[in-house]
């Protein structure tokens, strides 16, 4: 059967649609009904100004998906009508009004929130007449009731139930009754609601009722589980008159359960700040006096400050509850109206109560404790301050438990008021109190008092309308100047705040208007500069080097592109962000400009995960931000590819289209580390490319008024930085093409207001306002643009904000005919570059203190930021953070992203710039604080991370390790990252990241951590192979120097040496370099602090280290085994580490290598994991062809499985497996019996490698390449091929690394067979010779690493002497050191040694020592494949040679059983010249026999 595609789909797509219709329109009837609780509870309570705010937050929220917008609309305006009808109400008045007659009824602060609703409603309802049972409230009426529920869960039934048996006389009947009348299902079905009549007469009639009682209870609404809004009824019903009328009651209540826990902090914190402020005040008295003070006295003084502060605090703060109440009854009622007599006299009569009479009570007190130091000036405002601040107790516990918010910043900066008022009532105070003869200093102190009196009358009346920064700092513009008028003899303090809001036009007028021309032609200056270019041979890059805001953006941006689309150019935009924070991808501006090229989804944040676009290319960015993790963002990093793999990825898509292009990369003072070194690598591959180096042009733009404030580089850097890129590709004849094709000088800024009125209608100004404004700014022009202070750079940008500062000021005012000047202008009207942002300013001057904050803390973190976590971190609701953002989205600040959840973004990076400098009066101290203080509260909820980084990606762990940059100097902090620096350091080291590790310890040095920048630096380069030798040498000399200051850097410090004792040579080994206390120190806590990947690393690096018997390493590696998750990649990865313990043990044929790989390999595939896939593939292919000594079986594994490493294109995977095989011992093999194919391969390796790096260039991979193509050329005995190679390479290893490198000498080995071949044996034994020489310095330094090498050259060299030349005396020589160092746990090798030795005595007719030796080497010889059969059967035909010339008889036999082996099919390929030869010369003797 057939079915429609189409249909199946359209089925699909109705299902999906009503799905998501369900989910809207449900949470659309949950809107709606808050909206109308809310709105019930505000009338239930004088028209609360909170519920009805909050009613609105739920209608702004219920306009994004409302499909009923007249409700909406009439809610609204109901509610907005309230809000202005009630604006001078004193309940919305006075921020705090319903605490100050009590703790509201509506709020729960012991039981759950829902049951003090369903008492309020019970209550209620138990009061109400029903007068069909009885005249009186139904609770005292007898009769028989049952209880049903329409939406009440079953906990709450149960309380419900209690409460009418215990509150009323009426009879419940039990609902085991119900079930033996009704049976269970109509029990059950009457209890849920169902009034079935049916039902309730069978009951009467089982009950001989004539009448009976029916209580319902309903959950009305639940707002966020901390308002409830419940709903109860009563009705009757009687079998003959039916049911009765019902009565209802409702009932709601907020959750405030633990909201005054904060109390005993806020006390506690209170007086110790206090204390402290009299401590410190008089220690500053002391020492600007002069006095000495020991340790003992200080501790005496904070003693006695802290004592008479909690003296002074004590009595004030509860006196100031005792008057709230004892005024509360001339409290006027909520809808009264504020400037009513009734409502003055009471905030009069409240204001005296709270601050001036426990002032006065508290004088009197403690002037009779007889309290040292009181009754000096300091003593009195020491003691002024402690009570006038506990005074203003109750407004704090009230504002906690209304707001369930801590007021920390208010609570901080009233401390400092109430401080700034003590001080001038105690100094008046003093003054009068004192004897004074003059009357002039009395009069001065009565003014003082009263001074101070005004400043708490105006203290409180703000506070008492708002608690908050804001409202408090307002009352500092008045209380300030007052005390500095009575303390300093007429100086005053004048300070105009205007507050000015923009017109949504105004706000816009920056992103509507059109580019002028005039200012700079975009085809002539850079579109026809980069067409001309293209026709040369050479890549251009063209810098564009000018200010910001003179239109770089807008031209490469908008306006270039119009014309590149027109003749038929491509052209890709990458921007770099000023802000680089969690949020950021990594590689961002390429990953925006080349994000449709390759088919990548639109950028989300750092936690999307790059997907394989082509072979295992850039991954797609598509993952959604959850609520911590989005916000702190992860882009996590590609594992299998490095920069230069996506550069290529992107190359080789640019060539696959064959257009002409344009990369225009912009902001480069801006560019991050990482995206730095890709633009290195991506413009090297780019000039590889013969196409794209004819075909693409690239414009750099850089700001040339950035100042010292860049992160990225310069103009001069970046001119150096291309210079340097440009050198090697010059000597190879790949030059580019670098020119500045813009400097600030070609813009034309003249008549730009004349033009801009002109050009654009949207923006006209009238005529003689036009000729003023463009004169001014063509003189400014004409003068050099330069001003007292900062320069004054006049750019586009500039001139349009000071359009939009003089329309926000008034200076322009609006008209029908254009904007009109209302006074003259001069120059001084032009603000400085700096002071520009002034019109963003005066947006956020509108906003509270601690919303201020909020914004501040948001540019820091980034241009996206999630306000959820925001809220977290500062302790603030989400919803008056919601709230907040909604009125910064409205001012045109931020926008509200849709698609992901409480995910903000500033509309423009210029806003979060303006934000930062309108803080920079403050400090950078201040703003240091506040980046502290949030790293600290968001590494809080990243506990997880810092105890278990094993369970992250890279990219989370870099995220949080970003945020720790900060605050790593603090003990605590240091100690507590300990485990995600190394996890994070060694697992970048394992993917190969050390590009990053760069770019990382590049931002540790920004933040000023030079010295665990500089010890994470050392070690992600001795980590790195590709080091040059020298290089390393240096590094390591530097590392073995550090002296390390705590356990982190010690243990940074060992692991650096164990990479450096791992991957290169060194005259000392590792006992010297590291101490028994280090390897100990690093043993304790490989188990007890690592976990995962670099668990397994770490351990793997002491084993290959450690001098240690292969015992004390297996017990290592069992106790990794019993920390790592079985059947997990940390499993599979462990049998990999374990394996080449095995391999690098003196004996590894003990262990059955064969089935240890084969079931290290099945495992790996389960995995998926192409990294797994490719290590257990290496090793297979290893321990095959060299251990194994299966060479055909190496060879069939290669080629049965080679396509699980590659997909369309080669890949690294597939590059070292290709490798391996080539470079194995079954290389040469391979190539003899698939010569064509490994030369096709060969030749797809070499593009792949040399698309990747230089010419000139060397590292490991170009290393495997070398030896593979060199076992090929070999191979088929292209001797030219190889001599090419050899000098080539010898060349490049001396100058990257050097001649002694172990490189050098095994490039050495063939280039001697070169010589070899041409018979030049004085050369070949000089570059074996060399060989040897390096590899006993290393064998010196590793005896085990390299003692396999050192005797194999042992034997060869040993073998040529006696073969080429006859010189059986070195060749006896070199033969007896490799049998030296050669130990019987080698196995076959071991032979081997020991018959090199034999064949040379058997040549110097030394055949009984020979047949001895012989006979010593045969056990050590296997026969289990051909190759092996082969070697032992030579040994045997060399063996019975030298036995002939013992028993001549036995010889004889034994002669012709060899021959006749090695003659046969299975050993005839094996069979050489040399061995033919040898082959002849038994048969003669067997002749002789």
């Amino acid at each position: 059967m057939k079915i429609s595609i189409s249909k199946l789909f359209g089925t699909l797509f109705l299902l999906i649609s009503f799905g998501g219709f369900s989910q809207n329109n449900e949470k659309q009837e949950r809107f709606q009904q808050h909206i109308e609780t809310l709105e019930y509870m505000s009338r239930k309570t004088d028209n609360s100004k909170y519920y009805l705010d909050l009613a609105l937050v739920y209608c702004d929220s219920l306009e994004a998906i409302s499909t009923d917008r007249s409700w909406l609309e009439s809610q609204r305006k109901k509610i907005e009508l309230t809000l202005g009808t009630c604006e001078q109400n004193m309940n919305h008045k006075v921020e705090l009004f319903p605490f100050f007659s009590g703790f509201p009824s509506y709020m729960g602060f012991a039981d759950d929130a829902i049951e003090y609703a369903y008492d309020d409603a019970l209550n209620t309802l138990f009061e109400t007449t029903y007068p069909s049972l009885q005249r009186g409230p139904i609770k005292d009426a007898s009769v028989t009731s049952i209880l049903t529920r329409d939406v009440c869960d079953d906990e709450m039934f149960e309380i419900i139930r209690q409460t009418i048996i215990s509150s009323t006389k009426h009879y419940l009947i039990p609902y085991d009754r119900l079930v033996e009348l009704l049976g269970d299902n109509g029990a059950q079905s009457l209890t849920n609601g169902s009034n079935n009549d049916t039902l309730l007469g069978t009951l009467c009639q089982e009950l001989g009722l004539n009448k009976i009682g029916i209580f319902k209870a309903n959950d009305i609404d639940n707002i966020d589980d901390k308002i409830f809004y419940v709903h109860t009824t009563f009705q009757t019903y009687s079998p003959s008159d039916g049911f009765g009328q019902p009565i209802f009651a409702k009932g709601f209540c907020e959750d405030k359960i633990g909201t005054a826990n904060s109390v005993p902090l806020l006390l506690l914190e209170s007086i110790l700040l206090i204390a402290l402020l009299a401590y410190f005040e008089e220690q500053i008295y002391r020492w600007w006096r002069r006095r000495k003070f020991s340790i003992s006295e200080s501790f005496d003084l904070l003693k006695n400050r802290f004592t008479f502060t909690v003296a002074s605090f004590i009595l004030p703060s509860i006196l100031s509850f005792v008057m709230v109440y004892a005024v509360s009854f001339m409290m006027p009622e909520g809808p009264d109206h504020y400037m009513e007599s009734s409502s003055i006299f009471w905030v009069l009569a409240l204001t005296i109560g709270m601050s001036l009479i426990p002032l006065g009570i508290n004088l009197f007190i403690v002037n009779r404790m007889g309290i040292d130091g009181f009754h000096t000036f300091r003593g009195y405002r020491n003691f002024a301050n402690a009570s006038i601040y506990a005074s203003y107790l109750p407004f704090f516990v009230f504002y906690l438990i209304y707001f369930e918010s801590y007021p920390r910043s208010s609570h901080l900066i009233m401390i400092l008021i109430s401080f700034a008022i003590a001080d001038i009532l105690a100094n008046s105070y003093y003054q009068y109190s004192s004897d004074q003869k003059f009357r002039n200093i009395k009069i001065h102190a009565i003014f003082g008092l009263l001074l101070g009196t005004i400043s708490l009358f105006l203290l409180n009346l703000n506070i008492f309308s708002e608690l908050s920064v804001d409202s408090i700092l307002y009352c500092a513009l008045f209380v300030v100047p007052i005390v500095i008028i009575h303390r300093i003899t007429g100086i005053v303090l004048n300070k105009s705040n205007e507050k000015t809001q923009s017109s949504s036009m105004e706000n816009e007028l920056l992103n509507e208007l059109e580019y002028l021309k005039s200012v700079l032609d975009p085809k002539q200056k850079i579109v026809d500069v980069v067409m001309n270019t293209s026709t040369t041979d050479s890549m251009f890059i063209g810098m564009v080097n000018a200010p910001m805001g003179i239109g770089k953006t807008r031209l490469l941006k908008f306006e270039c592109p119009q014309y590149f689309n027109d003749a038929d150019y491509d052209i890709y935009y990458g921007d770099c962000d000023e802000v680089q924070d969690e949020n950021s991808v990594s590689f961002e501006p390429f990953l925006e400009a080349f994000k449709d090229l390759l088919k990548v989804s639109s950028f989300t944040d750092r936690s999307s995960q790059m997907e394989d676009t082509i072979g295992s290319g850039i991954q797609s960015l598509i993952e959604e931000v959850s609520p911590v993790g989005g916000f702190i963002g992860e882009a996590k990093m590609n594992t299998s590819n490095s920069m230069i793999d996506m550069a290529i990825e992107i190359v080789e898509k640019l060539e696959k289209k064959g257009k002409k292009c344009v990369f225009a990369l912009e902001d480069l003072h801006w560019i991050d580390a990482e995206s730095l070194a890709f633009l290195k690598c991506f413009l090297k591959a780019a000039n590889r490319s013969n196409f794209l180096r004819k075909n693409m042009s690239v414009l750099l733009s850089i700001r040339s008024d950035h100042g010292s404030s860049i992160r990225g580089v310069d103009y001069q850097q970046l001119q150096d930085l291309l210079e340097e890129l440009n050198a090697p590709a010059q000597k190879q004849g790949l030059g580019i093409d670098i020119q500045t094709i813009l400097i600030h000088e070609d813009f034309n800024m003249h008549d730009f207001v004349q033009n801009l009125s002109e050009h654009d209608n949207k923006f006209a100004l009238q005529k003689e306002s036009t000729f003023n404004i463009n004169e001014l700014i063509n003189s400014e022009l004409n003068n050099g643009q330069v001003k007292d202070g900062p320069q004054l750079i006049i750019t586009p940008l500039y001139v349009l904000k000071v359009l939009e500062k003089w329309i926000s000021d008034g200076t322009l005012i609006h008209t029908p005919e254009g904007y009109l000047l209302s006074r003259q202008i001069f120059p001084s009207d032009l603000p400085n570059t700096n002071e520009i942002d002034s019109f963003y300013h005066q947006i956020i001057d509108n906003y509270e203190s601690q919303w201020k904050r909020l914004l501040e803390s948001a540019a820091i973190i980034g241009n996206k930021f999630n306000a959820e976590v925001l809220a977290q971190v500062w302790d603030y609701e989400l919803l008056s953070v919601l709230t907040f953002l909604e009125s910064a989205e409205k001012d045109g600040l931020v926008t509200d992203l849709s698609d992901e959840d409480n995910v903000y973004q500033f509309n423009d990076k210029r806003i979060s710039s303006a934000i930062k400098s309108y803080f920079e009066t403050t400090g950078d101290v201040e703003t240091k604080q506040i980046v502290l203080e949030y790293n600290k509260r968001y590494l809080s909820i990243q506990k997880e991370r810092l105890l278990h980084p094993h369970l992250y990606t890279l990219e989370e762990l870099l995220m949080v390790a970003r945020r720790t940059i900060y605050l790593i100097k603090s003990p605590s902090i240091r100690q507590k990252t300990q485990r995600l620096y190394i996890d994070l350091l060694i697992r970048m080291i394992d993917h190969g990241k050390f590009q990053e590790i760069e770019a990382f310890c590049l931002l540790m040095k920004e933040k000023g951590e030079q010295k665990i920048s500089d010890l994470i630096s050392l070690l992600g380069q001795i980590a790195d192979e590709d080091t040059k030798y020298d290089e390393l040498k240096r590094l390591g000399a530097l590392l073995t120097a550090f002296q390390p200051s705590d356990e982190l850097e010690r243990e940074f410090k060992i692991i650096g040496l164990m990479y450096y004792l791992r991957i290169n040579p060194s005259e000392g080994n590792g006992d010297s370099l590291l101490s028994n206390d280090d390897w100990n120190f690093f043993i304790e806590r490989l188990f007890t602090t690592h976990e995962g990947v670099s668990l397994i690393r770490l351990s793997e690096l002491y084993v290959t280290n450690v001098q240690a018997n292969f015992e004390e390493k297996e017990q290592i590696i069992r106790e990794l085994e019993s920390h790592l998750e079985k059947d997990s990649s940390q499993s599979i990865d462990f049998q990999g580490v374990s394996l080449r313990m095995i391999l690098d043990h003196s004996n590894p044929n003990k262990y059955d290598l064969n089935e240890l790989s084969q079931n290290y390999f099945e495992d790996a595939c389960s995995t998926g994991s192409v990294k797994q896939i490719s290590r257990s593939f290496l090793m297979r292919i290893e321990i095959l062809s060299n251990f194994v000594d299966d060479k055909n079986g190496a060879i069939d594994f290669y080629q049965n499985h080679e396509h699980l490493l590659i997909t369309n294109q080669p890949n690294l995977q597939w590059v070292e497996a290709t490798l391996q095989i080539l470079n194995s011992h079954a290389g040469k093999y391979y190539v003899q019996d698939h010569t064509s194919e490994a030369q096709e391969k060969l030749n797809t390796i070499e593009t792949f490698i040399y698309a990747r790096n230089d010419e000139e260039s060397f590292n490991m991979l170009i290393k495997r390449f070398i030896n593979a193509k060199l076992t090929y050329l070999h191979t088929i005995d292209d001797m030219e091929g190889t001599r090419e190679i050899c000098e080539r390479y010898l060349q490049i290893i001396e100058s990257e690394l050097s001649n002694t490198h172990e490189f050098y000498g095994e490039i050495l080995i063939d280039y001697s067979k070169y010589f070899e071949n041409k018979k030049n044996y004085d050369e070949m034994f000089n570059q074996r010779l060399k060989y040897i020489q390096i590899f006993e310095k290393l064998y010196a330094y590793k005896p085990e690493k390299y003692r396999r090498k050192l005797k194999s050259a042992y034997n060869n060299i040993a073998m040529r002497y006696r073969n080429k030349i006859n010189d059986l005396e070195k060749s006896l020589s070199f033969s007896e050191k490799a049998m030296n160092i050669s130990n019987p746990s080698d196995g076959a090798p071991h032979g081997i040694s020991i018959f090199q030795v034999a064949r040379v005595y058997s040549d110097l007719n030394n055949h009984e020592k020979a047949f001895e030796l012989y006979q010593e080497a045969y056990p050590f010889f296997e026969d289990s494949t051909s190759s092996q059969r082969f070697k032992k059967t030579s040994l045997e035909l060399n063996m019975s040679y030298s036995h002939s010339f013992i028993d001549k008889k036995k010889a004889k036999k034994e002669i012709q059983e060899a021959i006749k082996k090695l003659e046969s099919k299975d050993l005839e390929k094996f069979v050489k010249e040399g061995t033919k030869k040898r082959i002849e010369e038994v048969r003669e003797r067997l002749k002789a026999l």
